[in-house]
């Protein structure tokens, strides 16, 4: 990219200790009014007080997350987007042997703010978060065929990636290669699954839990009860079957996602008499349950409970309701996997409160934790940016290993 479509801006102090750090935003709240006169979209060279020229960003006017950094250092290479591109790739690309739905760039994850590449079978699917970097979605998307594997990007799509609740205009979702893709199949494994590609709220697959699903796969589920709680498109399901549980019982209330669960036991070749899908509200279901209703494995993957680290100590209260209404229904000697997708709920104030729900349903001392699971490389967070740890995915026992 040449340098003469990069803007100059000096950025203050507070701007410039962030920065330091190699953190990829600068906020609204850090620029001064020089930046006003700049477009949105525009690429941006920054500047220290002292005129050394610290990384390269794009503005986002009228936004929070004011200035994206996508690069630290006073050069930036030839065919740069390129060369990020391929060394991302090469990172990434042994996930093939397992699985052909990869998040193959991770926005600030991956030092491209605001940019997410998905793969899905032979479909490439390029969001951004902000319309300031629909060119940079665009230049992606152009450059994805030199790169992958032909087979990967034989279809490209281009769309925004609105926060929930955002009142921002995108352009309209487009194809830019090949042919639009309603519906793909793809793998995990032994596993397949439906997906839609181009489906705003979710394609109808988490790839950010295939390490919890790889985790689970090392255990043994011959003959027992299972208890999957917020299933979405059973994913958990369809895998615990497939290793042996005797009964899935998955509880999730939307319609949709159901339906698409049903389609996943088909396209598996399972026995549907081996799951019982329930739509209903997860509180109420539970509620309900009659004591004598046990399970061997329980599963708690709910969706974010808080997009605001204001409302913090709702969703914990949330996780500890769900968790004390649940393992009463838990078999002694028995395991469950607790899920959590958001980065406003800490790490450890979470396992504080699974485990005061726990002490109160099985006891004080009964509850072990068995493995904290990682994101797996796709979703892997640099030190850079504690923002991208949002999932945790740990496997607990009620009883000393």
């Amino acid at each position: 990219m040449r340098y003469t479509r990069f803007k100059r801006y000096q950025i203050n102090k507070k701007a410039t200790r962030g920065v330091a750090k190699k953190h990829p935003w600068i906020f609204s709240g850090n620029l001064s009014s020089a930046a006003e006169s700049f477009q949105d979209g525009e690429y941006l060279k920054l500047y220290d007080g002292e005129n050394n020229l610290l990384a390269f960003g794009i503005l986002s006017k009228d936004e929070k997350i004011a200035v994206r950094l996508f690069h630290f250092g006073e050069t930036l290479k030839n065919r740069f987007f390129f060369k990020k591109l391929r060394d991302i790739w090469s990172k990434k690309e042994k996930l093939c042997d397992e699985t052909n739905a990869i998040r193959y760039v991770n926005g600030e994850c991956d030092q491209l703010p605001g940019l997410f590449v998905d793969l899905y079978n032979d479909v490439a699917v390029v969001s951004y978060a902000s319309p300031s970097l629909y060119r940079m979605a665009r230049l992606i998307a152009f450059l994805l065929p030199q790169v992958l594997p032909e087979h990967l990007s034989k279809h490209i799509l281009v769309r925004g990636k609105p926060c929930n609740g955002s009142r921002i205009d995108f352009k309209p979702a487009r194809w830019v290669r090949g042919q639009a893709q309603e519906k793909v199949e793809i793998f995990e494994t032994k596993n397949k699954f439906e997906v839609y590609p181009n489906n705003p709220q979710s394609s109808g697959f988490f790839m950010d839990l295939r390490a919890a699903r790889r985790e689970l796969s090392k255990h043994d589920f011959n003959g027992m009860r299972v208890l999957n709680l917020f299933s979405y498109t059973g994913a958990f399901s369809v895998l615990l079957q497939k290793l042996g549980a005797r009964e899935v019982v998955s509880v999730e209330s939307n319609r949709a996602a159901i339906q698409l669960h049903n389609n996943n036991i088909k396209l598996n070749d399972l026995d549907p008499a081996g799951q019982e899908i329930v739509c209903a509200d997860v509180h109420q279901y539970l509620s309900k349950l009659d004591d004598s209703e046990k399970f061997d494995f329980i599963i708690f993957d709910p969706t974010s409970m808080t997009s605001s680290k204001n409302r913090l100590n709702q969703a914990l209260q949330k996780h500890s309701v769900y968790h004390k209404l649940a393992l009463k229904h838990l078999n002694p000697e028995s395991l469950w996997l607790s899920c959590c997708r958001s980065h406003h709920v800490p790490k450890a104030e979470l396992l504080k409160v699974i485990g005061q729900a726990s002490k109160e349903i099985i006891g004080k001392g009964n509850t072990q934790i068995v493995v904290e699971i990682k994101e797996d490389i796709d979703f892997s967070v640099p030190g850079n940016f504690s923002e991208g740890h949002y999932l945790k995915q740990v496997l607990f026992s009620n009883f000393k290993l």
